[in-house]
C-alpha cells in the first residue's frame, strides 16, 4: 500500500516579511509558520509522503525518527485543518 501524499494548495504563496515567514492565500486568508513549518511548507511544492519530509527533516535536525514523525504529523495536520495543504488524490 502506497503512503499517502500531501501537496501545497496552489492559490497559496509564502513571503518573508520582517523576520517572520507568512503563507498568504489569494482570498485573503494568511498564517504564519515557525521555521519548522516552514521547511515543510517548502518540501511540499512537490508532493511528498509523511515519511519522505520527516527523512527531509532528519537530515536538517538532530531528532529521533519516532519524534519527528510524530511532529510531521501533527504539522500535516494543521497545515491541513488550515487550508494550506491537501492530501493528493491517487
Amino acid at each position: 500500500m502506497t503512503e499517502q501524499r500531501y501537496y501545497r494548495i496552489a492559490d497559496h504563496v509564502g513571503t518573508e516579511i520582517a523576520e517572520d515567514y507568512v503563507v498568504l492565500s489569494m482570498a485573503g486568508q494568511y498564517v504564519q509558520l515557525n521555521p519548522t513549518a516552514r521547511r515543510i511548507w517548502d518540501m511540499l511544492e512537490e508532493p511528498k509522503s509523511a515519511s519522505e519530509v520527516s527523512a527531509g527533516l532528519r537530515e536538517i535536525y538532530d531528532v529521533a525518527e519516532a519524534d519527528c514523525s510524530a511532529a510531521v504529523a501533527r504539522a500535516l495536520e494543521e497545515l491541513s485543518e488550515q487550508g494550506l495543504i491537501k492530501a493528493a488524490k491517487d
